[in-house]
């Protein structure tokens, strides 16, 4: 979470509508990387 940018209001109000979350949900085409990150895929 460290290595990812702030997440702005839009993409939260994006998120609010989506199906099975978590707390460490982003949007790929919002979140910028600033370091190394692993990125979970679930099947």
């Amino acid at each position: 979470e460290e290595n990812l940018s702030a997440m702005e209001q839009d993409e939260e109000d994006r998120l609010d509508t989506a199906e099975g979350l978590t707390l460490h949900s982003r949007l790929g085409c919002q979140a910028v990387v600033k370091g190394d990150v692993v990125v979970e895929i679930p099947k």
